[in-house]
């Protein structure tokens, strides 16, 4: 029996990219946001 508010979701991996994030800060938040994006170790 179907629930009015199922939901389905499906990924295809071959179809999968690379995010792009985009820091865009007014002070020092934005350097603060990309230094700690470094530290993490993101790629």
């Amino acid at each position: 029996m179907k629930k009015e508010n199922d939901i389905r979701i499906s990924f295809n991996e071959e179809a999968r990219n690379d995010a792009k994030i985009k820091v865009i800060g007014v002070g020092g938040g934005g350097n603060n946001a990309v230094n700690r994006m470094i530290d993490s170790g993101m790629e």
